[in-house]
């Protein structure tokens, strides 16, 4: 499995920048604590949030994207699958909560009628 330069970039990229400001930070400390000036102490300040910032940069970057949300099929009013009939097919007074009927392998030997569906439940049907 190939591994793209933007992939690696993406993670690389902030961790040479923690990298940088922790060994900065660490420098400045040891300055800082050998009796340095007030400079140093700042300079431990500024790169602690930096060093922060930066790991903060790393783990956002480490994280791997959020998958696309399938969106759910719509609701059916009258679901009918697998039905037959030797003349006439007639699917009447049927209340449901969707937008209308669905069917599947339906087989009649003549008409095939849907009468009476009630899909009040739906807000595209009022």
């Amino acid at each position: 499995m190939a591994v793209s330069w933007q992939a690696v970039r993406k993670v690389a990229v902030p961790t040479a920048a923690t990298a940088v400001v922790t060994s900065g930070l660490a420098v400045a400390v040891n300055v800082a604590t050998d009796g340095g000036a007030v400079w140093a102490w700042v300079a431990v300040a500024v790169l602690t949030v930096a060093a922060f910032g930066t790991s903060l940069w790393l783990q956002l970057a480490a994280q791997p994207p959020a998958p696309t949300p399938v969106p759910p099929e719509p609701a059916v009013g009258v679901d009918v699958e697998d039905a037959s009939a030797g003349r006439d097919m007639r699917i009447g007074q049927v209340h449901g909560p969707g937008p209308g009927v669905r069917g599947r392998r339906l087989q009649a030997g003549r008409d095939m009628t849907f009468e009476g569906t009630d899909n009040r439940g739906d807000a595209s049907h009022p």
